[in-house]
């Protein structure tokens, strides 16, 4: 005879607990009576404003973004993103180089700066829209509410460590934070002082989101990127954290200039920390699918060369 005291088994708070990275429900929520169903109005109008936000984001990806280096500057060519080319500041005019940078190469560079910002925001945007229609939309297991934007405005991303606190999405900060956290108490950082606690749990966050973005090029069998996803992220680690140290010595500057100032001073330092940093993770991508591209368009005149060398145009008409 069963037991009539048994408690079940709750699936649906089971799925909120498991998938709620972002600890957006809380566990009172859980716990108590399902709520009643979503109005089919309210419905309606969640998935139709997210599948316009996917078609905005196909339509300016497909026909802004994608093609608008080529749009502006015309046929590129792989030298153009290669190692090299990696490089900027050294290659300034006044350093004397033997291959300067030139107008050119900057708006390049300054135009993939964007369109790199730009397609990273959208892959990761455009995937929590689509997930969120199924859940919501059609699977009916979530709320709008429980579907909010992953992403921040731009506005706020005025200096680096907004733009990774205020602007960039944090669905993975709370798990890398409890890891971050364990690590911490295991070395008694804690001990040392608050601020050098503070400073590791940043510096963990960032090494733990390098390492998971290198276990994805480890399976993609790149671990020449995959080193390079560890060093980026804790380079932008040390960023943060020496912009942190100017900005705390430069309080007393603040009040010379009126904040809108000092804000669109922050959104050009920002820029150009891109315009340094996304061309040495990114280029050596552009440049081996651009070396592809040549080699596919070269294919069929090299195989008429090489015929036409054997005399044997004659088999091939």
């Amino acid at each position: 005879m069963q037991c009539k005291n048994r408690k079940q088994w709750d699936i649906k708070a089971a799925y909120k607990l498991l998938f709620d990275v972002r600890h957006l429900t809380q566990s009172q929520t859980i716990s108590s009576p399902v709520a009643g169903p979503v109005p089919s109005k309210a419905l309606l109008v969640f998935v139709t404003s997210r599948l316009l936000k996917l078609l905005m984001y196909w339509l300016l990806t497909e026909y802004l973004f994608t093609p608008l280096t080529p749009m502006i500057f015309g046929p590129v060519e792989p030298w153009e993103f290669d190692h090299y080319a990696q490089t900027y500041f050294r290659r300034l005019p006044f350093f004397e180089t033997r291959e300067p940078v030139t107008t050119r190469e900057t708006l390049i560079r300054a135009v993939f700066t964007i369109r790199w910002i730009w397609l990273n925001f959208v892959d990761v945007d455009a995937a929590h829209t689509f997930l969120s229609i199924i859940f919501v939309g059609i699977l009916r297991l979530d709320t709008p509410e429980e579907w909010p934007p992953m992403f921040g405005s731009p506005l706020e991303a005025y200096n680096l460590r907004r733009y990774w606190g205020r602007f960039w999405h944090r669905l993975v900060y709370r798990p890398y934070i409890g890891l971050a956290r364990v690590v911490s108490e295991k070395l008694h950082c804690n001990r040392i002082g608050s601020r050098f606690e503070k400073c590791f749990l940043a510096f963990m966050i960032f090494l733990i989101s390098g390492v998971a973005h290198a276990f994805v090029s480890l399976h993609e069998e790149d671990p020449a990127e995959a080193s390079d996803d560890i060093a980026f992220y804790c380079m932008n680690f040390l960023v943060v954290a020496i912009e942190g140290t100017i900005l705390g010595t430069a309080s007393p500057l603040r009040r010379f200039l009126p904040p809108s100032c000092w804000k669109l001073i922050g959104y050009v330092w920002v820029f150009m920390f891109w315009f340094w940093a996304a061309p040495k993770w990114a280029y050596h991508e552009v440049h081996e699918e651009l070396l592809k591209e040549a080699e596919r368009r070269n294919r069929p005149q090299g195989l008429q060369m090489i015929t036409r060398l054997f005399g044997m145009n004659q088999y091939i008409e």
